[in-house]
């Protein structure tokens, strides 16, 4: 073989090694799209207060469509607005609590939420509102507990409002 055509092989080799090097860092971000499982936090079914139905308090959301991630007792009860006794203990070194709100021009009638995995860091929060007839502004907020996320974890909120 020639030293020319020699070059040329190792610049195909050092193309395909590139080229693959790329796909394989793109790879990486691709879309995961796992849901991952998670509870409603609420105080329903505590113990002495089955049922109770008793919404939990929070302060201190801004209601602008964002997440918070708490993931320590200390972090969660910046956000408390009640009796601690009303909330229910978490395990904060296996679970992350997810605090999540906004605001719609109407009355909300429900929520329904799927959490998922995008890619290694990022998950998605999906709430799909459902809006009634009322004429009054609508603050919502889910609470929700999810298996232990990094506080650097990057949580994307997707907001559906269906109605008025």
């Amino acid at each position: 073989m020639t030293k020319k055509v020699q070059n040329q092989i190792s610049i195909v080799a050092i193309l395909c090694i590139v080229c693959a090097l790329f796909f394989a860092a793109s790879g990486c971000k691709g879309e995961i799209a796992e849901e991952i499982p998670f509870s409603i936090y609420s105080n329903d079914g505590k113990e002495g207060e089955e049922g109770s139905g008793l919404d939990l308090a929070w302060k201190g959301l801004s209601f602008d469509n964002k997440v918070i991630i708490v993931n320590s007792r200390e972090e969660m009860e910046k956000y408390i607005a009640g009796d601690i006794g009303d909330y229910p203990d978490i395990d904060f070194s296996r679970y992350t609590l997810l605090l999540a709100s906004g605001e719609t021009s109407n009355g909300i009638f429900s929520c329904v939420d799927k959490f998922r995995q995008i890619s290694l860091d990022e998950y998605r929060l999906d709430v799909e509102i459902v809006l009634d007839d009322t004429t009054i502004i609508g603050k919502w907020q889910v609470a929700l507990t999810t298996n232990k996320l990094s506080s650097f974890s990057k949580i994307n909120l997707n907001v559906k409002v269906i109605g008025n």
